[in-house]
């Protein structure tokens, strides 16, 4: 399976303001010095366990990708059965996770949310909503490959079908709509435009004038049609046009859409269309509630904790709740939680 990497339009946000990362590139990195020091690390008597967090928590997910890659051509085994043989307990599932494929990881986190009884919607918002378009087509193939390492071969179950046997009503329609993977990202050159002069190159601003005035209708004499009337407005956009139809809308109204979404829609779609929102407009915060009902609902959850990697959420958590540092200190000990602190670059 081909490792993936983050989209490059991950780390800005929509008018182009670059984010900051925990972990920035290492300079003079050698890929084979550290292939190297982990594989003495785990080969010796006893394992030298700050060798292993020194490099799984000091390196970037593009770093960690080379380095995996390098081991298993190096020694002819994967770097995640040699931890796995080494080390133990948190520390030993955190560190594997750390060997894997962020994408694959983020389907990984999908399947656990729809296995079994009941179905975590927070994963599935928090990682579908903050896909971009190529991330959607490959998280859609990655999940087919999930699928098959959990020993599933029906050729007819995918992402798509696991959706719709889990979720209902416009919840599912607005997901359903988002896997299509039909909102094109902006190419190397138009990525170049926004950094320099915003995101206004990726919006279509008679579909952000439509679906705000569709917006106003369903939000402000909340209806039967209301829930229609909002997939209406939301699906086919794109981050930009979000954060756009927010900006008019707010315009037209004097309030947010977060708050007007929250007073006339509940459940699970309202919290879908309010997690669009808040992506689109303030990255940061959309991860740093992610993480803190995450930590707060099922104890520290490193299937997030491996996805959040900006600074930028590390500061909209200490700010709005509690530092992170301190919480991860409070819950965790040991090599774990060296590990986790590394990866917040705070050990």
């Amino acid at each position: 399976m081909a490792k993936n990497a983050r989209s490059s339009s991950q780390y800005f946000d929509c008018n182009g303001k670059p984010f900051k990362p925990t972990l920035k590139p290492t300079p003079n990195f050698d890929v084979n010095a550290d292939v190297e020091a982990l594989c003495k690390s785990m080969r010796c008597w006893g394992t030298d366990e700050e060798t292993i967090i020194k490099i799984l928590g000091g390196r970037t997910s593009e770093e960690r990708l080379q380095i995996v890659d390098l081991y298993k051509r190096k020694y002819g085994r994967e770097l995640a059965h040699d931890l796995d043989g080494d080390l133990s307990g948190h520390f030993r599932d955190c560190a594997i996770l750390l060997t894997e494929d962020p994408i694959y990881l983020m389907a990984k986190s999908l399947y656990y949310a729809m296995k079994g009884v009941g179905t975590n919607e927070n994963t599935i918002i928090e990682i579908i909503v903050g896909c971009t378009n190529e991330e959607i087509n490959k998280l859609k193939q990655s999940y087919i490959s999930v699928l098959r390492d959990k020993g599933i071969k029906d050729p007819k179950r995918t992402l798509e079908t696991d959706i719709r046997s889990e979720t209902t009503g416009y919840f599912c329609k607005m997901l359903l709509q988002i896997l299509k993977g039909d909102n094109p990202d902006p190419t190397p050159e138009q990525l170049q435009t926004i950094k320099q002069r915003g995101g206004d190159i990726m919006v279509n601003q008679n579909e952000v004038t439509r679906a705000v005035k569709q917006l106003v209708e369903a939000l402000e004499k909340p209806k039967n049609s209301t829930s229609a009337l909002l997939l209406s407005a939301f699906q086919h956009k794109n981050v930009w046009e979000i954060a756009a139809m927010e900006k008019e809308y707010k315009k037209t109204s004097g309030k947010s859409l977060i708050p007007a979404i929250s007073e006339a829609v509940s459940g699970e779609f309202g919290a879908l269309l309010m997690a669009m929102v808040e992506h689109a407009i303030d990255r940061p915060k959309f991860y740093s509630e992610a993480l803190y009902h995450a930590m707060v609902g099922q104890g520290t959850h490193d299937f997030l904790l491996m996805r959040i990697d900006l600074l930028n959420i590390k500061e909209t958590f200490d700010k709005d709740h509690k530092s992170l540092v301190e919480w991860i200190k409070g819950e965790t000990s040991g090599y774990y939680e060296q590990l986790l602190l590394a990866l917040l670059n705070a050990s």
